[in-house]
C-alpha cells in the first residue's frame, strides 16, 4: 500500500446525535425518493415530504417537534426554531452551523434550512437532542423513532438467507468446570446484507463516544467495543492530550494507528482473524533505499517525551492538529516537505501528514528531510505469523487471539500480554470469532478469565476467535438497543451496517 497524498478526511469532533448531510438545494431535494417516518408506530404526516440526502434524513420541523411532545416557537425576527420537552430546550437557526441543547452548543455539518418555503431540520440530531431513539432502515428508507420506549425497532430487512437479517442477541448458559456461566451473544450470518465497518469516537482517532452513538452515526444494525484504548480517568490522571487507542485500526483501506498483533480483518462481511505485524516504510525522492528510506512506529499515537524514541506519522483522522509541542515536526503536503518545526505544535494538512522525530530514531532521520524535499511518502505492509500478506479494508487488533483452526490458544506472554489482568484476573470480556462456514460469532461475558473466553467461544461454535477490550468497555448494541451497555464512552467500535 503506498500513499502519496491522503485523501481528505472526516476527522471533526462531532456530538453523538450530529448527523452528516449534505446541502442540496430545493429541486434537488424534491427528487429524492419517498421516506417514511414513523413515531410510535405511527406514520408522520409531513408536508413538505422528509428529504433524503446522502443516507440521511431532513423532515420540516413544526411536525417531527409536535410528535415527540414538544412545545415549538418560531422567532421569524431570529429565523430561530425552539423545541421544549421534558426540561430540555433545543435551539436551531436558520443558516447557523450550531444548534443549542440546554445552552450548550453542538456543531452542525449543514444548518437548518429552508425548502420548499419550510425549515427542514436533521431527523436524528432533532429526535435524540429530546430524547427520542431514531432508527433508520436504509432498505425501506423508512425512520423509525420511539417516544418514551413505546416502539421496539424491528432489525433492517435485506436479501440475506430468508429475506431478512433477523439479527437479534440470545442468552446462552455455558458450562465452565461446574460453574453456569451467561454468554451475551450475537451470530451475523456470512451471507447477512451487511458489511463491517470500524466506527471512531467522535470521528477522530483519540476521541470518545458513548457505543449507542457511534453506532446510531453510522445506522449500524449491530455495534461491538473495539480495541484498546486510554480511558478518561486515565488521560486526565496522567495529562495526556486525548485517548489514544492501543491496537490497530484500519478505516476504508487506510491505516489510522498500529498497535497489537491480535487482528480481526473485515471486506465487506469475509471477516479472518490473526497474529499480523504491520511494518512502515517511508521514502523521500520517491526512493525506499539509503540514504533516502525513513521508517515510522505507527501512526496517531501520542509521543510520550519520557520515550527515548519515537517516529510517528500522523494524519487529517487526528484531527486538526497533532496536540502536542515537543518533537521535531516535518509537514508534508502533497508529497513535498513544507516546513519543518521543532518545539511548537502544527497543523495536519489535509492533502498530507506530519512526520514527528523524537529522541535518538528521530534524530536518526532528521537529515533525510529539508524544506522542498519531494517524493515524501511511505508503505505498509501486513504480515502474518506464517509469512502471508494479509490485506482488509476495515480491522481492529486487540489481543489475544484465543482460538485458531479449533485449537484454544493459550500463549498469551508471546503474544505481547503479561499482565494480571490478562492472564489471571476475571471480569467482563468482550470477543469476536467465526465459525467454520465463515459465519460471525460475537460475545460478552462476565466474570471470566481470557483462558475461560476462549473456551466458551469454541462451546458457542467459533474456530477462529480473538479477545476484545473488556472491563467497563465492553458493550453490545442490537437493533437499537444495548445489549451491554458500557461503563464508559468509547474509543472505537466494530459495526455492522447495511451494504450499500
Amino acid at each position: 500500500m503506498r500513499v502519496r497524498a491522503p485523501a481528505r478526511a472526516g476527522a471533526s469532533l462531532l456530538p453523538a446525535v450530529v448527523a452528516v448531510l449534505i446541502l442540496l438545494p430545493p429541486w434537488a431535494a424534491l427528487a429524492a425518493p419517498t421516506v417514511t417516518v414513523e413515531v410510535n408506530g405511527q406514520i408522520l404526516p409531513l408536508n413538505p415530504p422528509a428529504v433524503l440526502v446522502d443516507g440521511r434524513v431532513l423532515v420540516p420541523f413544526r411536525p417531527l417537534f409536535e410528535a415527540l411532545r414538544a412545545e415549538v416557537h418560531w422567532d421569524p425576527a431570529t429565523r430561530t426554531v425552539t423545541a421544549r420537552r421534558d426540561g430540555r430546550t433545543v435551539t436551531f437557526r436558520i443558516g447557523s452551523a450550531q444548534a443549542t441543547v440546554d445552552g450548550e452548543q453542538f456543531p452542525l455539518d449543514v444548518p437548518a434550512q429552508v425548502v420548499g418555503g419550510s425549515t427542514l431540520v436533521p431527523l436524528r440530531f432533532a429526535g435524540e437532542a429530546l430524547s427520542a431513539r431514531v432508527h433508520w432502515d436504509p432498505q425501506r428508507l423508512r425512520a423509525v423513532i420511539t417516544v418514551d420506549g413505546a416502539v421496539v425497532v424491528p432489525p433492517a430487512s435485506g436479501a440475506g438467507t430468508g429475506g431478512q437479517t433477523d439479527i437479534k442477541a440470545e442468552t446462552v448458559t455455558v458450562n465452565l468446570d461446574g460453574r453456569a456461566v451467561t454468554a451475551r451473544v450475537v451470530r451475523i450470518p456470512r451471507d447477512a446484507p451487511l458489511k463491517a465497518v470500524v466506527g471512531l469516537g467522535g470521528g477522530r482517532v483519540g476521541g470518545v463516544e458513548e457505543l449507542a452513538a457511534i453506532a446510531a452515526r453510522h445506522n449500524a444494525v449491530v455495534a461491538v467495543n473495539g480495541t484498546f484504548f486510554n480511558p478518561q480517568d486515565y488521560v486526565a490522571k496522567n495529562g495526556l492530550p486525548m485517548n489514544d487507542p492501543w491496537g490497530t485500526i484500519v478505516k476504508g483501506g487506510r491505516v489510522l494507528h498500529v498497535g497489537h498483533k491480535a487482528t480481526v480483518g473485515f471486506d465487506g462481511l469475509r471477516g479472518a482473524v490473526d497474529q499480523v505485524t504491520v511494518t512502515i516504510e517511508g521514502a523521500t525522492n520517491g526512493s525506499y533505499r539509503w540514504p533516502n528510506n525513513w521508517y515510522a512506529y505507527g501512526f496517531n499515537h501520542y509521543v510520550d517525551p519520557a520515550a527515548s524514541s519515537a517516529v510517528y506519522i500522523y494524519t487529517p483522522e487526528r484531527g486538526e492538529t497533532v496536540g502536542f509541542t515537543h518533537g521535531t515536526k516535518v509537514v508534508v503536503r502533497g508529497g513535498t516537505v513544507t516546513s519543518i518545526v521543532d518545539g511548537a505544535d502544527v497543523a495536519i494538512p489535509r492533502d498530507g501528514f506530519v512526520i514527528v522525530l523524537w529522541g535518538t530514531d528521530g534524530q536518526a532521520l532528521r537529515s533525510r528531510f529539508t524544506v522542498g524535499t519531494t517524493g515524501v511518502e511511505y508503505r505498509i505492509t501486513f504480515t502474518t505469523a506464517s509469512g502471508q500478506a494479509w490485506n482488509f479494508r476495515e480491522a481492529l487488533s486487540a489481543g489475544p487471539q484465543l482460538l485458531k483452526g479449533g485449537t484454544i490458544l493459550t500463549d498469551y506472554p508471546n503474544q505481547g500480554f503479561t499482565e494480571g489482568k490478562i492472564l489471571t484476573d476475571a471480569g467482563r470480556r468482550s470477543a469476536i470469532g467465526f465459525d467454520a462456514a465463515g459465519n460471525i460469532i460475537l460475545a460478552v461475558v462476565d466474570a471470566v478469565r481470557v483462558s475461560d473466553l476462549a473456551r466458551i467461544m469454541k462451546e458457542l461454535g467459533a474456530v477462529d476467535a480473538m479477545n476484545l477490550d473488556g472491563g467497563a468497555s465492553s458493550g453490545l448494541w442490537v437493533n437499537g438497543e444495548y445489549v451491554v451497555r458500557p461503563g464508559r464512552n468509547l474509543s472505537n467500535a466494530l459495526l455492522f451496517v447495511p451494504a450499500r
